[in-house]
């Protein structure tokens, strides 16, 4: 009867020492938390472009007013093109004649009563005679001038009647289906340029409203602007009620992530070869254990301390730490009489 009794003893701490040990935990949760920063800036428009002619001549038709919208491929202005019309005509006579003189050298050639060198030179002058009537036609068309693009004519340079040459300026064109902002930011939003989660826009003239932001370009040199680097972003103005040259306050938002602070038994913090302190953490699907690192923040009375939790972790230990390893299973009990933070 008592070998009986023993060994079903031995039996059940065996069973017992088959189970994974038993380990105090605390849940954490990591908080997204939003830093603000505020600076200032100006709008500018979205494009601007000088426009001009690409052949000279008397401008004969010219009517547009500074601030006046035209659209996508409007008429601006024309260049007299009688000259030009003469010069396309003067061109087709010679692209007609080296046409016929070619076609009259082809069948000499082939009937061997002109040379090789003469029909080559009748097949030059035909490609010579298609480029230039190709170059009159093209600057025919170029005495007229269109729009390239939606937009405010800032300014006009010439008068109608006004004999103007090629590339001269016509005509200051702004884009304003989206707006730009300028302004120059700290080092530190450069550097932390992928934690910007949204930009907000407040311009002083319209108080009440709010436009949303993207980052066109950021300047890796602060341009000698007092350590401040020049960044350019983008408004959309689909109302086109943002104009050029308006002051506003700008709001980054840039996302930090924050995990707990614990206050924690002192034994629960280990100490790994190279001086890292850690905690166990245990992964809430399979109860394995994983190091987790800290920073202590403070040490307390009663053999406590204030740590800092620097990686995420959904579980540490907090009790019945020692002898524990890296992937060793565990059963989990809530420690409810651990303060955590955040």
């Amino acid at each position: 009867m008592i070998t009986f009794l023993v060994g079903c003893t031995s039996k059940k701490e065996e069973e017992q020492n088959k189970k994974p040990q038993l380990v105090k935990v605390v849940q954490l949760n990591e908080s997204n938390q939003y830093k603000t920063k505020i600076v200032t800036g100006v709008s500018a428009p979205n494009k601007e472009v000088n426009l001009s002619f690409r052949v000279s001549g008397p401008l004969s038709k010219f009517t547009l007013e500074e601030g006046q919208y035209i659209r996508k491929g409007d008429f601006i202005g024309q260049i007299d093109q009688r000259d030009f019309q003469l010069a396309v005509q003067k061109a087709e006579a010679s692209f007609q004649m080296a046409k016929l003189e070619k076609k009259r050298a082809k069948k000499l050639f082939l009937s061997n009563n002109i040379s090789k060198q003469h029909y080559d030179q009748a097949i030059l002058n035909f490609e010579t005679a298609k480029v230039n009537l190709n170059n009159a036609e093209n600057a025919l068309k170029d005495t007229r001038l269109v729009s390239p693009f939606s937009g405010y004519v800032k300014t006009t340079s010439v008068e109608q009647g006004e004999h103007v040459r090629a590339s001269q300026r016509i005509i200051t064109l702004q884009d304003f289906s989206k707006v730009r902002v300028l302004c120059n930011v700290p080092e530190e939003m450069v550097l932390n340029k992928e934690q910007i989660d949204h930009i907000q826009v407040v311009f002083d003239g319209m108080p009440k409203k709010t436009f949303q932001a993207k980052i066109i370009e950021i300047s890796n040199d602060t341009e000698n602007i007092n350590y401040a680097y020049p960044m350019i972003l983008e408004v959309d103005n689909h109302e086109t009620s943002l104009l050029s040259g308006m002051t506003a306050e700008l709001y980054f938002n840039l996302t930090t992530i924050n995990f707990n602070t614990a206050i924690l038994p002192t034994n629960a913090v280990m100490a790994s070869p190279n001086g890292q302190r850690f905690v166990w953490g245990v992964h809430p699907d399979h109860q394995t254990l994983s190091p987790v690192q800290v920073k202590i923040e403070k040490l307390l009375n009663d053999n406590k301390m204030m740590v800092q939790i620097e990686e995420p972790a959904d579980f540490i230990v907090s009790a019945g730490a020692t002898f524990l390893s890296d992937g060793q299973k565990v059963r989990t009990i809530q420690d409810n009489s651990i303060i955590t933070a955040n």
